[in-house]
């Protein structure tokens, strides 16, 4: 059993410590796990556009760490600590924030002692707004409800589509992690409605070889079920369950989670 979505106490997320996570997911029957946290190559000014205090914001990545990837350093060692003395396996990671405009910042981030980088959408652009407010994060209903007024459900499905294939084709990526991010926010989400867009992604993860995200932080997967089985139809059979905890107790309440998801798709799941 294995989890590629475990975020740790080093920033707000939670309070458990990377230590205590791993154990625990161990004493759970976990023989590989993925710690990572949030990391931005773009500071925002607007409000409510980022959850500030659970993202790491580099630009950068210099030869030696300063005091802003100190996070990251820390990160990469207490994982190192805790899969020598558990004995089990603790990939590192980083779930980035993907922009088609950051690639260069982005690619800087692999020089660091990381297995791999995960890819995020969590934002669209508002092209109207001035440079500071340009990028809004969607994980909140207002700013999904100030989009969906502004530019239509079209236009946000077109957008942040477009924004998930640029990642992709970026190369910079082993994990898409949450495809449809936004249907935890979105009102009345349906899944169908999306296909269009998502089908030339599917394709392209699975030409790349890369692991398709499910995530079980809600009561209903991410990608929905609809779309993990057009997955499979197009030949795809590499993904993940990952439970995005933020938390001990999320990641328990995870396994019930698994064993739903299993019972509906028949599926290589890593």
């Amino acid at each position: 059993m294995k989890d590629f979505h475990i975020h740790s106490g080093l920033i707000e997320h939670t309070h458990d410590d990377i230590f205590s996570i791993a154990k625990k997911a161990k004493e759970l029957g976990f023989s590989e796990i993925t710690i990572l946290e949030h990391v931005s190559p773009f500071k925002i000014k607007y409000p409510n556009s980022s959850d500030l205090s659970n993202t790491i914001f580099i630009n950068e990545i210099p030869s030696i760490y300063p005091r802003r990837t100190s996070i990251v350093s820390t990160l990469i060692a207490q994982c190192q600590k805790a899969e020598k003395e558990l004995d089990i396996k603790i990939n590192r990671s980083l779930e980035v924030d993907y922009y088609k405009d950051f690639d260069h910042e982005i690619r800087r981030y692999l020089e660091l002692e990381i297995d791999y980088l995960t890819l995020s959408s969590h934002y669209l652009e508002d092209r109207g707004a001035r440079e500071e407010n340009r990028l809004i994060h969607i994980g909140f209903e207002e700013n999904i409800d100030y989009f969906l007024k502004k530019y239509g459900e079209k236009k946000l499905y077109e957008q942040y589509f477009e924004n998930q294939m640029n990642g992709i084709k970026s190369g910079l990526f082993k994990v898409v992690a949450h495809l449809d991010f936004f249907g935890r926010y979105l009102k009345d989400y349906d899944p169908q409605k999306i296909m269009k867009y998502v089908d030339p992604i599917l394709k392209e993860i699975i030409k790349r070889d890369m692991f398709l995200e499910i995530n079980l932080a809600k009561k209903y997967p991410l990608p929905g079920i609809k779309i993990i089985e057009r997955y499979k139809v197009l030949g795809g059979d590499k993904t993940c369950l990952s439970s995005d905890s933020h938390s001990i107790s999320d990641l328990e309440k995870s396994i019930e989670g698994r064993d739903k998801i299993l019972q509906k798709i028949n599926i290589d799941i890593k």
